[in-house]
């Protein structure tokens, strides 16, 4: 039966299935995959009865939480009201004592600041450029003596001059727009577990928690043996994006991956690179890139030597007249989330989390993507076409080598 697996999320389920595949229970792993296959069924199944949809009909189940991340019901609480002028009426929305044009002008500070909160603060710049597009040719800018308070409709979301029912339906269109949007990028990406294009990764997946996993590197792209990642299960940007317990995980991994190779008198060099940052707004709908830390391991006595590669590399990086410090020192558990503030795009190399380096990308567009693999095969003497494997049997072999290796020091087997 699947009693026990009722309830759980699709993330819990996808990281079942990878456990059970990983200890070789193949009918655990049947079991969790069926359960997976039921949840994803009755995502599109019919209601029987008067409200069956027809055949031809598209259902889109609609989300809880919007794309800022905002709960919908909380926030139709506090939406504000309409304008109360005759739209009909080519007239601009100003400003006369003693008169309303919102349901909402006379509500309390109190109920103001709720709303701030709960809905966020209007981009008035941004609402006044879509004005002046909106007339175009027809647009008159006031006269440096005029007030700008006598022309207030300028600055205000159209979004606020709808009756509700005309808003519900927007508010309809745009979370199905939304939900369109999330299902192309996740299924587009990779690295998402849940993502049909994950499955060429799941034998090459050595560990996995809930929220993050450690997998082998693809053959093609490994210069080193022992080359992995380190990846949070949901699509994330960035390290320094990243909830508490996620980074937490990540840091287990990367605790245990020290260990593990330190028997084998390697030490490991966790790089990890985010040229492009998303606004939380395009995050919450799949966009941007999903967080990956690089996993290269090095012998242990040449660990110096790396980071002086390293320090020197990022001091000659990008152009002379940066903005930023080229080469920002990391120390302590919080690693690159101390030193670089959110949406900066960077790139972090933390040596055996002993300590870091970190570098501040100012252009994102030209920084190279494989800028620390570049390094690392110029310490090496290594050329860049040089590669660890020369077909893919070789590659399954080490990737269960490295499994068994990794078996005493994961910390997913105390999960249970």
């Amino acid at each position: 039966g699947t009693s026990d697996l009722v309830g759980k999320s699709m993330n819990e389920l996808n990281a079942l299935a990878l456990k059970a595949m990983l200890a070789g229970d193949m009918s655990e792993y049947h079991r969790v995959n069926g359960q997976i296959a039921a949840m994803q069924l009755s995502g599109q199944a019919k209601v029987k009865g008067d409200n069956q949809p027809k055949q031809d009909e598209h259902v889109v189940i609609l989300e809880d939480v919007d794309s800022k991340g905002r709960q919908r019901a909380l926030l139709k609480d506090v939406v504000g009201g309409k304008a109360t002028h005759d739209s009909r009426r080519k007239k601009e929305l100003t400003h006369e004592e003693g008169k309303r044009y919102y349901q909402d002008d006379d509500i309390s500070l109190e109920q103001l600041l709720r709303r701030e909160k709960t809905e966020g603060v209007q981009d008035y710049d941004k609402n006044y450029a879509k004005y002046i597009a909106g007339k175009g040719s027809k647009f008159k800018a006031l006269h440096e003596d005029e007030d700008e308070s006598y022309a207030l409709g300028r600055w205000e979301s159209k979004d606020k001059r709808v009756d509700e029912k005309k808003r519900g339906e927007m508010d309809r269109r745009r979370q199905v727009q939304e939900k369109g949007w999330m299902k192309k990028n996740l299924e587009q990406c990779t690295y998402c577990i849940e993502s049909e294009k994950f499955k060429g990764r799941r034998e090459q997946v050595v560990a996995a928690s809930p929220r993050a996993y450690l997998c082998m590197q693809a053959w093609q792209q490994c210069i080193l043996p022992e080359q992995c990642f380190i990846s949070p299960a949901n699509h994330v940007s960035c390290v320094t994006a990243l909830d508490e317990d996620v980074y937490a995980d990540i840091r287990n991994f990367q605790k245990c991956l020290v260990r593990c190779l330190e028997a084998q008198g390697k030490a490991p060099i966790f790089v990890e690179t985010c040229a492009k940052t998303v606004s939380a707004e395009q995050a919450m709908l799949g966009g941007g890139p999903h967080c990956v830390i690089e996993v290269f391991a090095v012998e242990l006595e040449r660990l110096g030597e790396a980071r002086t590669y390293f320090k020197k590399a990022f001091s000659e990086a990008e152009s002379e007249w940066a903005q930023h410090k080229k080469c920002i020192p990391t120390t302590g558990k919080t690693g690159v989330r101390g030193h670089v503030p959110k949406n900066f795009p960077y790139i972090h190399v933390d040596f055996a989390l002993a300590d870091g380096l970190a570098h501040v990308i100012e252009e994102g567009l030209e920084f190279p993507r494989n800028f620390a693999r570049d390094v690392l095969a110029g310490m090496l003497d290594m050329t860049v076409l040089d590669r660890a494997f020369r077909e893919k049997g070789e590659h399954y072999t080490a990737v269960r080598q490295f499994k068994e290796a990794f078996k005493p020091f994961d910390w997913t087997q105390a999960l249970g």
